[in-house]
């Protein structure tokens, strides 16, 4: 997982954590038909709140003075989710630590569909070049 979001390796115990966490919420027990989460606690798990690893967030700065002209929010990865409270984990790569808060903003994309994305991109546009520097619009001329 760490490595297919190109996070460090520093944070394999907020990976397995995650894992083990959308596991016990999402896989049914084959006998009971049942998932482990509702096995336990007798209820379904509300899994709408389940984000991507190592998606591209933004979360609010509320841990340190940011003043009236610096920026209001970091970008980070979604590491995980809390323990203590209904709170999302965030690596912020700028700080490098992990930041506890339940106002982030989840991006669109993730950060492998970007760089794929990237990749195509500019497989295209050299394709294209190649194409446009060979032949000569102006033949006629």
């Amino acid at each position: 997982m760490l490595t297919f979001v190109n996070l460090p390796s520093v944070l394999w115990d907020e990976a397995i954590a995650t894992a083990c966490f959308t596991q016990n919420r999402s896989i049914i027990h084959k006998r009971f038909y049942k998932t482990p989460y509702e096995l336990i606690n007798k209820r379904k798990p509300n899994i709408k709140f389940f984000r991507i690893f190592g998606c591209r967030c933004y979360l609010l700065n509320d841990y340190e003075d940011v003043g009236k002209l610096k920026a209001k929010g970091d970008i980070g990865e979604f590491v995980g989710y809390s323990k203590e409270y209904a709170s999302f984990k965030c690596y912020n790569k700028r700080t490098r630590k992990i930041h506890e808060s339940v106002n982030i903003m989840k991006s669109s994309t993730t950060n492998v569909e970007t760089s794929i994305n990237e990749e195509v991109f500019q497989e295209v546009s050299e394709s294209f070049q190649g194409e446009s520097s060979s032949s000569s619009l102006n033949d006629d001329v």
